[in-house]
């Protein structure tokens, strides 16, 4: 799989002149869908000088590629003053489709193919379906993922399954009220990143609605499943030892027969690794797209779209990552004040949004196909895939105050992929299955708060693994259970940064850095600077030479601002009875201070070999006070 994809031209902040507009044309997005421009939509085209017109300076208008699938991104301008409008932050698409007449009634109707609706659902910025009547001179609009959600869900529940749905709106949401398209646009961009926030649009439009026939097709298709079942791959880590149920599956993976022996080992191997972990989650994916062929080749239905969610949950974990990575740089360029990078990075996270909804997508197509289909079995064992990248989700956007905790801990709400965890749980009958449904709303649960749910859950996993006698999951789940019990808020902080020993901080401000994607063991200039930030966070043994010696970090560098590494920077080392420096590195500072002012010094007093400062105590010894008089007579004019 490749995740590689370039940067937009940035909406960083620019003045326009009132009296122009700016077009121009922008690099496509990653699409599942690439759609030809028909001779109705060339002709459409003749429209866009009205568009244009009716939109008038409210809105800078850029055209896009024609295999993008949508006609405009947007971007919603303000007034500055008379002569000079800014362009703002909220972004959106506009897709034109223009008709002779819509009609004398109160309604537009356009009738939109679903593969359109389904591409439109893939976008992280709103998508607003304009309507133009020729003969009238009007246009007509709706931000398209409200109306899915709201209204065509409700008219149409299968609309997904529909080769066309209706669109109906309102001939009062015309272009003559312009600030009521602006509040919603920024309405519907915020409901966007609230679901997409919450992972909600994974399991849209899946239902379960006849039991009786959930039971039906559980009797049926475990019956032909059971002799080549996924279940044996987890069988053969019962042991809890992973390397050597892969080496068991590699000697079946290795045998020449492309049958469905091999399609187990593929499936088998699949799971001996972490998706958490990227360089295995590509492993992940690499066996997944295998097995996905070799199943087609087999017409083994169930196994292709169990391997599909399976690959969708390990790109979407490589995916969180990186969006982890640029929301955490973002949040520190943002506070270092540097609107280029910011808007670099907004850009950047925009793509990441977009790539990580269409990956939702096609699990949510492989979810849908394992239902319809009768593959329940597979169907079953798939949700603890999902409902595992659901709950990390929620977990890490939670510590990055993307999702409001004293919310998330009010809210009653449960996600539709545990709703249907929970219904399938009390249908199967298979131990194994039983396990990790169980384990997988256990980890659910605690995320959101709900820690008795996840007791009882995760109570019935261990009951479980210990009757199959899973070793491997009794340790992990003894373990889960102690950490719920222990600590039921699952984002309480055990010690603030100034409760932290110096090594902690050090700690810390080392995986800040990884955090955003940057390898530390590299070297050239830029992981060089870090690293000498990372090492001057832990001044230990520094301290340790002398109860005497003061430090203080006087600047942190833009580097070290854009990054977090706030120790990157000026340093200034004291001693009462020896004077000061000043300098990029501690340990070069401390070296030259040693020789002129330590040997035979009278007043050496080491500290003892095992003592230990916290961050709260560096910044208590900056305030003693002769050490406080040097700071002002030296750097106070």
């Amino acid at each position: 799989m490749e995740l590689l994809w370039a940067a937009r031209p940035s909406n960083v902040k620019q003045l326009l002149r009132r009296d122009s507009f700016c077009i121009s044309t922008s690099r496509s997005i990653l699409v599942t869908d690439k759609k030809k421009r028909s001779e109705d939509q060339i002709k459409q085209s003749l429209s866009e000088g009205a568009l244009r017109k009716a939109l008038g300076t409210s809105f800078v208008i850029n055209e896009l590629d024609e295999d993008f699938g949508l006609d405009f991104q947007a971007t919603v301008t303000k007034e500055l003053d008379e002569e000079y409008q800014e362009v703002g932050p909220i972004n959106f698409f506009i897709q034109l489709k223009s008709s002779q007449s819509f009609g004398n009634d109160d309604l537009a109707k356009f009738d939109a193919d679903t593969v359109d609706l389904k591409l439109y659902l893939q976008q992280s910025l709103p998508v607003v379906l304009v309507l133009y009547d020729v003969d009238k001179d009007e246009f007509y609009w709706t931000i398209i993922q409200e109306y899915i959600w709201d209204t065509l869900k409700e008219d149409t529940p299968d609309w997904r399954n529909q080769k066309g749905n209706r669109i109906k709106i309102d001939k009062d949401q015309s272009f003559d009220k312009l600030d009521q398209l602006r509040t919603a646009i920024l309405e519907a961009q915020n409901r966007i990143l609230r679901r997409q926030n919450m992972a909600l649009e994974i399991g849209e439009g899946l239902r379960l609605d006849d039991i009786g026939e959930l039971e039906a097709q559980q009797e049926s298709s475990l019956e032909d499943y059971k002799g080549t079942s996924l279940l044996k791959s987890y069988r053969l880590q019962k042991r809890g030892d992973q390397d050597s149920a892969r080496e068991e599956l590699e000697k079946v993976y290795q045998a020449p027969e492309e049958d469905e022996g091999k399609l187990r080992a593929v499936i088998g191997l699949s799971h001996t690794y972490n998706p958490l972990v990227e360089e295995e989650a590509l492993e992940v994916i690499r066996y997944c797209e295998e097995g996905i062929e070799l199943a087609k080749d087999l017409d083994l239905m169930g196994d292709e779209k169990y391997l599909q969610v399976n690959k969708s949950q390990a790109e979407l974990f490589i995916l969180l990552d990186l969006i982890q990575q640029r929301m955490i740089t973002k949040n520190f360029q943002e506070k270092a004040d540097l609107p280029l990078f910011e808007a670099f990075y907004n850009q950047d996270l925009l793509d990441l949004l977009n790539k990580q909804l269409q990956v939702s997508s096609e699990l949510n197509e492989a979810l849908s196909s394992l239902l319809e289909d009768g593959h329940f079995t597979h169907y079953a064992i798939s949700l603890p895939l999902v409902l595992d990248y659901i709950g990390e989700q929620i977990s890490r956007f939670v510590r990055l105050d993307v999702i409001d905790q004293d919310k998330l801990q009010s809210s009653d709400f449960v996600h539709p992929i545990a709703e249907q965890s929970e219904t399938v749980l009390e249908i199967v009958d298979d131990e194994e299955t039983q396990l990790i449904l169980n384990l997988a709303l256990g980890g659910y649960y605690y995320h959101t708060y709900e820690t008795d749910k996840a007791n009882e859950r995760l109570s019935a996993a261990l009951d479980i693994a210990r009757d199959i006698d899973d070793k491997g999951r009794i340790e992990l789940l003894e373990d889960f259970l102690s950490r719920v019990q222990d600590s039921p808020d699952p984002y309480e902080v055990e010690n603030s940064d100034d409760e932290k020993t110096l090594g902690e901080f050090q700690e810390s401000l080392r995986d800040i850095v990884e955090m955003q994607g940057i390898d530390i063991d590299q070297n050239d200039r830029i992981t060089d600077s870090l690293k000498l930030g990372i090492k001057d966070a832990d001044p230990t043994e520094y301290f340790k030479h002398c109860e005497h010696l003061r430090i203080k970090y006087l600047t942190t560098s833009p580097l070290g601002e854009s990054l977090g590494v706030y120790t990157l920077g000026n340093k200034v080392m004291w001693c009462k009875h020896g004077g000061g420096t000043e300098g990029l590195s501690l340990e070069t500072l401390f070296h030259g201070f040693k020789n002129r002012h330590c040997e035979g010094c009278p007043h050496h007093s080491p500290r003892p070999h095992d003592w230990t400062g916290t961050v709260e105590w560096v910044t208590e010894q900056e305030q003693d006070s002769e050490f406080l008089e040097y700071l002002r007579a030296r750097y106070q004019p």
